[in-house]
């Protein structure tokens, strides 16, 4: 069974996100996040690729859907063609919003938030930040 999160990051006066399939949790997305996405340029470059089966520590130029090289991101829409307008990325006002727009299908399990220093990870089973805290908090 997959664990379900969404990936966030601040752009103007929004936040853009992505949906990821497999290993949500934070000992593999979040560390993912933390060890190998904390340049601005990378982040984006893993938004505009839209919705991803699963998250790599590289973004390489492709991969194969049906033997996947685990250390590159696969996107759905890149690497296996699906439609851009079922993958593309969500945009939200707020992280209140961010966090009501991950779920509205129901079953995501965590959604990371990059706030311009660390990842933030809000956990949806206890409705609690586990990695830092709401970016937006003193705003």
């Amino acid at each position: 069974m997959a664990t379900r999160s969404y990936i966030w990051k601040k752009v103007g006066d929004e936040w853009k996100g992505i949906y990821c399939h497999w290993d949500g949790d934070p000992g593999n997305v979040g560390k993912i996040l933390s060890e190998y996405y904390t340049d601005e340029d990378k982040i984006d470059q893993l938004i505009s690729l839209g919705d991803i089966s699963f998250l790599g520590r590289e973004i390489c130029k492709s991969n194969n859907y049906e033997k996947p090289n685990y250390n590159c991101v696969l996107a759905y829409h890149r690497d296996r063609g699906d439609p851009w307008e079922d993958v593309t990325p969500l945009h939200a006002k707020s992280i209140d919003e961010a966090i009501r727009l991950s779920d509205k299908f129901g079953g995501v399990n965590y959604a990371y938030f990059w706030d311009g220093k660390q990842w933030n990870c809000y956990n949806y089973y206890t409705h609690e930040w586990v990695i830092g805290d709401n970016p937006e908090k003193n705003d």
